[in-house]
């Protein structure tokens, strides 16, 4: 399944986000666990022992859907081994 973010967030007038350029991206191979903190606040789990901790994030460019004209972007977490994933 797709993640459906919620924006929790100050946004720019424009309805973007205030420090994402239309043009920024971060590929895989800048991925940077400081990218995580830019991306997300917080992120929940149900788990006992909470969400674990990402190694590094990244996203990529930004796309348009052609039915709705509207943007999204796919974000990527990557978590290093044995970190606490369970399922």
């Amino acid at each position: 399944g797709k993640l459906n973010p919620v924006e929790a967030s100050d946004w720019g007038p424009s309805g973007s986000v205030p420090w994402l350029d239309p043009v920024d991206e971060v590929t895989s191979a800048n991925a940077r666990q400081a990218t995580c903190g830019r991306l997300f606040l917080e992120l929940w789990s149900n788990d006992d022992e909470g969400f674990p901790m990402p190694a590094a994030c990244y996203f990529g460019p930004r796309y348009r859907y052609l039915a709705t004209s509207a943007y999204y972007r796919e974000l990527f977490i990557i978590f290093g081994a044995r970190n606490g994933l369970k399922h």
